[in-house]
């Protein structure tokens, strides 16, 4: 026999006092690292892949389209030319895949002021688990109560292989966003309003990329 769970107990969540470590807590806000951080991270997005092929790589017959001489027209020697319908472009795009990178020191310290800057605004919200919820609108019921209307986009976060159930049911409310602590990047912090995070996730975003030890 299925026992039915009580809707009220299974979605219970208390919300945990949490400290900064020290060295997140005594970071200064640096908007010049933070703009560069943004222009690195928003220019990594973006793909400039188009490409036209040159007459070498278009591929068609490589004899001579007609005689040489006694035709009246102009010599020529290959339907690949650029001057042909079908033929290759001449100084066409190339395309290119650039990226740009941020020493992991700039990262680490970037990751660092964002979430200082969160905690004093009081944008961060540790809960001790994240409920089992089944239903979209059990999700939508919980995180109505820790993400207060006029606070979207609200961004939750959940380790990956211990809360799926919480992007498969709210994948489609289009005020939130649902992420791992292992994929969150600065930039989708900075976003954020309200993020919502389970205690166990929140100790491995804070020592994201570093020791455990370290002060």
């Amino acid at each position: 026999m299925v026992k039915k769970r009580t809707q009220k107990q299974d979605l219970e969540v208390k919300i945990e006092k949490v400290k900064l470590p020290p060295f997140i807590e005594g970071v200064k806000w640096v908007p010049s690292l933070i703009s560069q951080a943004v222009r690195v991270f928003l220019f990594n997005q973006t793909k400039n892949q188009r490409a036209a092929k040159t007459r070498a790589e278009v591929k068609a017959s490589t004899r001579k389209i007609y005689a040489q001489k006694g035709t009246g027209r102009a010599r020529h020697g290959s339907v690949k030319a650029p001057i042909f319908v079908g033929g290759g472009k001449a100084h066409g795009p190339k395309g290119w895949l650039k990226r740009l990178r941020l020493p992991k020191k700039m990262k680490l310290k970037v990751l660092a002021m964002v979430l200082n800057h969160l905690y004093k605004q009081e944008q961060i919200k540790v809960i001790n688990r994240w409920p089992e919820v089944r239903k979209t609108k059990e999700l939508q019921q919980l995180v109505e109560e820790l993400v207060p209307q006029g606070k979207e986009p609200g961004l939750l976060l959940y380790q990956q292989g211990k809360a799926d159930y919480i992007w498969r049911t709210g994948r489609n409310l289009p005020y939130l966003m649902i992420k791992t602590v292992e994929e969150v990047s600065f930039y989708d912090l900075l976003k954020a309003k309200q993020v919502v995070i389970d205690k166990e996730s929140w100790q491995k975003l804070v020592y994201r990329g570093r020791k455990k030890d370290e002060s």
